[in-house]
């Protein structure tokens, strides 16, 4: 091929002739583009991670290999760049040589490099060097692909499980840890360093697991919260400064706790159980009916069995267990979530195999009165005694009672203390002093013993709490008033008509017995002999023949019902059985007195004869009688002849009074003959009434 030349000093021009021969063999340098040469093709990785081939041909053109060739080379090469013999060699290379017109290498990067650059040189020269850029070698961390927490049996977090998208190379392990649980705040943090405490699984080397020294406080098994971890790595271990920091999600893989467990109070042997769970999180409710909860009993397990479970009240939940008799959980007992069990968080994540179970607490429930009654203990037609008996045990000092008679409207004090007498056989029963109890209008409640009443029981503990019962009437009947009648005596036959004894009692009465001494009488504290009584008619006052009369009563005697033979009933079945019940006055009527005259002789001769008129009282009870009588004759005009005054000397048997008239006036004169008229007033001294007979007579005088 001719050529002409010309010189650059002179301008001079000359004449050559090239000859051109066959083409030289390069170094031809491929990525991942050995298929067919392509000089856009990059190698891209993470610095100090996975090692990338490059392969390395001896040809003219790029596609045919030069078998024939095998030129030893420098490898040339920017210095965070570092080459390999193989993918799995330790020590780096920076000369090698082709074998059969083509090589493979590993490069791998120290640091980031952006647009590393790789130079082939031949030794010997036989094969031109050659030049490729595009090696790209970035900062890069491991990618989480999964991070759990996890916990002991106390719901306490103590460790940190990752799993990785890759293969995690001993350079990309972090050297430290800042954790958050349950919430990213300066007390919720936890820094976890060291080999002994970040482990790399040796079994699979996407597994790491890192012990948090401190665990986190216990009994926080929830959080909302996903970005609670980043990793650290140090400027000198990825070479750059300052430290690398990667966050990741850490998800919840701690399983509920139980938090509290409440058991109702339950009474008797019978029923189901009824206890109150919290939870240290939220769960499905649903999730805990079916064998949900393990029960400790001394140490030993019981698996129960919920039935239902129900939200009572913000976060707890009411669940009911079957009757497990002596596996019934009590208070005192300990509860815990069964592992194998159904109960699982919203996340999934079942309780620990050891969580930590909780003792069991009680809500008491207030008694509830089973029966009351109220009696009469002293038999002074008081109430004064109210008896309760409770469906369980009553602690001394926590009750307090209020009695209201519901018929009177009228209520008791709040009572306690020592109005309130336990039983020391019976903890269930309680006796009530309501004696004086009842300050407003308390004379409405003297001889009341019967009526409607009202008993409520308040107890400490259940303040706002009042349990009702209608009290039974258990008070007997006691005497109110009683008057004693003795009967008349007949004017015309003199025969005395019977006694009566009416009764007036504190409630109604009926005979259920047949006695015909019912009462007692008291002559001051003497008892005496009585009365033998026949039916009586009405039943809260009743009237009584006195058959016989072993005893008359005088005034300021007492009576009150006889208790060793009572046949008082109050319809009840109340009897009086309290010897010294009530007395009252047994107010003795006086019977009207009827005088009966004796007159004579009329017609009658003074100086002779003496007119006498005799008054004589009728009456059984002769030892009562107390007339006062008075004599008047006028004469036919109506001038007062003679006044005559007698009184009945009470302390003589003969109660009879005797009017003696001689036939003198008030002067002393002898009266003339005829007639004169007799008046005679008479005045009952009992009673302050007068008495009736015939209200005047004639009287006769001769000559």
């Amino acid at each position: 091929m001719p050529i002409v030349a010309t010189l650059a000093i002179n301008n001079a021009t000359d004449n050559a002739k090239l000859v051109v021969g066959k083409p030289r063999a390069k170094f031809w340098i491929f990525f991942g583009d050995t298929a067919n040469f392509d000089p856009s093709v990059e190698i891209k990785g993470c610095a100090l991670s996975s090692r990338f081939p490059i392969t390395l041909r001896a040809s003219t053109d790029g596609k045919t290999i030069l078998t024939d060739i095998n030129a030893g080379f420098e490898i040339e090469a920017d210095q965070q760049l570092v080459f390999y013999a193989t993918q799995d060699d330790t020590v780096p290379i920076t000369q090698s040589a082709l074998k059969n017109g083509t090589l493979k290498i590993w490069v791998k990067g120290n640091r980031p490099v952006s647009n590393g650059v790789v130079t082939i040189n031949s030794k010997d020269n036989t094969v031109l060097s050659s030049t490729r850029p595009g090696i790209v070698f970035e900062q890069c961390t491991p990618e989480v692909e999964r991070a759990a927490y996890f916990g002991d049996g106390l719901g306490q977090v103590n460790r940190l499980e990752i799993y990785y998208s890759k293969e995690l190379e001993a350079i990309y392990v972090p050297d430290s840890f800042l954790l958050y649980w349950p919430t990213i705040s300066p007390n919720n943090a936890r820094v976890v360093s060291g080999a002994t405490n970040i482990i790399v699984d040796p079994n699979n080397s996407k597994h790491l697991t890192v012990k948090i020294p401190v665990p986190f406080g216990p009994e926080n098994t929830f959080s909302s919260i996903k970005n609670l971890g980043s990793s650290y790595w140090s400027a000198n271990k990825l070479s750059n400064d300052p430290p690398s920091i990667s966050p990741f999600n850490i998800s919840d893989s701690i399983g509920p706790l139980l938090m509290s467990a409440t058991i109702v109070e339950r009474i008797g042997d019978t029923g189901d159980d009824t206890l109150y769970l919290t939870l240290s999180e939220q769960i499905n409710f649903k999730l805990l009916e079916g064998t949900s909860l393990t029960l400790l009993k001394n140490g030993s397990p019981v698996n129960l069995t919920v039935s239902s479970c129900t939200p009572f009240n913000g976060d707890t939940l009411k669940i009911v267990i079957p009757n497990g008799a002596a596996n019934s959980p009590k208070y005192g007992d300990s509860l815990k979530i069964l592992a194998s069990g159904p109960v699982r968080d919203l996340y999934g994540n079942a309780a620990h195999v050891d969580n930590r179970p909780v003792k069991i607490g009680i809500k008491l429930i207030p008694p509830s009165i089973v029966s009351a009654s109220y009696t009469d203990a002293n038999g002074n037609g008081i109430v004064d005694l109210v008896t309760i008996k409770f469906d369980k045990k009553i602690v001394q000092g926590t009750v307090k009672i209020a009695c209201s008679w519901l018929d009177l409207i009228i209520s008791s004090d709040t009572l306690h203390g020592a109005d309130i007498l336990y039983d020391p056989n019976d903890s269930m029963l309680v006796r009530v002093n309501i004696e004086g109890k009842f300050r407003t209008n308390s004379a409405r409640v003297i001889d009341k013993t019967s009526g409607s009443m009202d008993v409520a029981a308040m107890f400490d503990g259940f303040e706002s709490v009042a349990k009702h019962h209608e009290a039974e009437d258990k008070a007997a009947p006691v005497i109110k008033s009683a008057t004693y009648m003795p009967g008349r005596v007949d004017t015309i036959t003199g025969t005395p008509l019977p006694d009566t004894l009416k009764v007036k009692f504190s409630e109604s009465t009926v005979n259920v017995a047949n006695s015909d001494k019912p009462f007692s009488v008291y002559h001051g504290t003497v008892e005496m002999a009585g009365f033998i009584l026949g039916p009586a008619s009405g039943n809260e006052e009743c009237i009584y023949i006195v058959q016989q009369a072993e005893y008359f009563p005088v005034r300021d005697d007492s009576i009150n019902i006889r208790a060793t033979d009572s046949i008082l009933s109050d319809g009840l079945g109340n009897i009086q059985i309290v010897p010294s019940n009530k007395k009252v006055q047994l107010e003795v009527k006086v019977v009207e007195t009827v005088l009966k005259f004796v007159v004579g002789p009329n017609p009658f001769k003074p100086g002779v004869d003496e007119l006498s008129i005799k008054i004589k009282p009728m009456s059984k009870m002769m030892e009562n009688v107390n007339v006062k009588s008075t004599l008047v004759v006028v004469d036919q005009l109506g001038n007062k002849v003679w006044v005559k005054n007698l009184q009945t000397d009470t302390t003589l048997t003969d109660r009879t009074l005797e009017f003696k008239w001689n036939g003198r006036n008030r002067f002393g004169r002898t009266v003339s003959p005829g007639t004169y008229i007799a008046y005679l007033i008479s005045e009952d001294l009992n009673t302050k009434t007068q008495v009736k007979h015939p209200p005047m007579f004639a009287i006769g005088v001769k000559k």
